[in-house]
């Protein structure tokens, strides 16, 4: 299953500072999350924090998905941490967005 597509946005519901952070996507604007600070005043920036941080995560995808493309289509630059070419780069860094990768997916990827 895919995730709504983005972007995503977020606001807080209601006037009040502890209200919830609701963050929409798709399409038709439609509530993907909520973001709250459980009535705890002091950690309103921190919810608007969380709220921008979930927000972004289609976008952060996106850019892992672009990253390891163009990476397997370089033909002329090997990686610069493990010195090999394109989609047979064992390096930690490309490891480490294919796990992410497979995480956000629920799978393998």
């Amino acid at each position: 299953m895919r995730h709504t597509p983005g972007p995503w946005t977020t606001k807080c519901e209601h006037a009040q500072p502890d209200d919830r952070r609701v963050i929409y996507g798709g399409p038709n604007g439609y509530h993907v999350a909520y973001a709250a600070d459980f009535n705890r005043f002091d950690r309103d920036a921190e919810a608007d924090a969380n709220a921008r941080l979930i927000a972004a995560a289609p976008e952060m995808r996106d850019e892992l998905l672009a990253a390891l493309a163009e990476h397997a289509a370089e033909q002329h630059h090997p990686c610069r941490w493990c010195n090999r070419m394109g989609s047979d780069c064992p390096c930690a860094i490309c490891d480490r967005r294919r796990a992410l990768l497979a995480t956000i997916d629920g799978g393998a990827s």
